[in-house]
């Protein structure tokens, strides 16, 4: 993960083989404030040469490249180049992609049908350290659960604090919801993850709503 400094650019770099679909999210993204493209790559190949030379701040990559899939990508770059934060980008809202994202260490994963403002969120997200999965990515994970969550040892705040993670909200937005400092949300989270033996937020979204834990559709209070 990466955080940017107020007054520096966010430097994004897109790895997509689709044309029209490089050139719409090149177009889209600098139309916000303090977002930059530095380049598109069409393949991993060259995404991991430009993103060794460039060093960008967030890269957002289509799950299905040419030589490779955009998980195999990430997992190279967290070796890499642990301060850049990958977004994959994917036609398919299955399991297996969830999972495999998770996996590689992603900050998050968007549809590619979904609207520009989703991955403008996404890639915000992932400059500031959080996480962004699209409400389709999380209904891939909403498995059948017991009819009663399982036990995990959470607290009923970290538990709070994590379905509001998993209705999207960032730290800042959790602390106001809740009336804590971002501090302590910090630490709800990160004991909550060290409870689900969960590496990263997002998997620990992934583990939560396959235990049951939380739910979908907007449920934090």
């Amino acid at each position: 993960m990466t955080e940017c400094l107020a007054h520096e650019a966010l430097r994004v770099l897109i790895v997509e083989d689709h044309p029209m679909v490089a050139e719409r999210f090149a177009r889209v993204l600098p139309q916000e404030d303090g977002l930059e493209v530095v380049g598109i790559a069409a393949s991993a190949a060259e995404g991991l040469r430009r993103a060794r030379t460039g060093r960008p701040h967030v890269m957002v990559v289509d799950q299905g490249l040419p030589d490779g899939s955009g998980t195999d990508l990430a997992q190279q770059l967290r070796t890499e180049l642990p301060g850049t934060a990958v977004v994959i980008v994917s036609a398919l809202d299955e399991e297996a992609v969830v999972a495999d994202a998770v996996a590689a260490g992603c900050s998050g994963l968007v549809g590619k049908n979904r609207g520009a403002g989703e991955l403008v969120r996404a890639v915000r997200a992932a400059a500031a350290g959080e996480t962004f999965l699209s409400a389709e990515a999380l209904r891939a994970l909403a498995t059948p659960k017991p009819a009663a969550p399982a036990p995990s040892g959470l607290t009923f705040r970290e538990i709070e604090v994590l379905q509001c993670l998993a209705d999207g909200l960032s730290n800042q937005a959790i602390a106001e919801r809740l009336y804590l400092s971002p501090n302590t949300v910090g630490n709800h989270l990160q004991r909550a993850m060290a409870k689900l033996g969960a590496h990263s937020k997002l998997e620990a979204l992934v583990i939560g709503v396959r235990r049951g834990l939380i739910a979908l559709g907007g449920q934090c209070r």
